[in-house]
């Protein structure tokens, strides 16, 4: 699926990984050290970072499930549940949330 939608093999591979932080994340339950010990990224990945990819990596973990789908009409329930859990987001998910932010010492004129 992302071959055809990807044309940037560096893209696809971006798309990928977010797709697999997502599934580690939502339906596997891990933590951010547990997924960012499995990707192997050679770099290091900040939980804000992380946190961009596994909300990135929705749409196209959706469309695996959808090629899965077309290829495995026996695995229609286990796909059910797998897309029921990566469709389901925080009330507040991409919201801003100020009380979060550290403050930032303000510089002096």
């Amino acid at each position: 699926a992302l071959e055809e939608d990807v044309r940037s093999a560096s893209r696809r591979l971006l798309r990928r990984t977010q797709a697999q932080a997502t599934l580690l994340r939502v339906v596997c339950g891990w933590d951010s050290e547990e997924i960012t010990d499995a990707l192997e990224v050679g770099e290091p990945i900040g939980k804000d970072r992380l946190y961009k990819w596994i909300e990135r990596g929705r749409e196209p973990a959706l469309r695996g499930l959808e090629r899965w789908a077309a290829e495995d009409a026996e695995a229609h329930d286990v796909i059910a549940v797998i897309r029921e859990l990566i469709e389901e987001r925080r009330a507040d998910a991409g919201k801003p949330r100020p009380e979060r932010r550290r403050d930032r010492p303000e510089e002096p004129s």
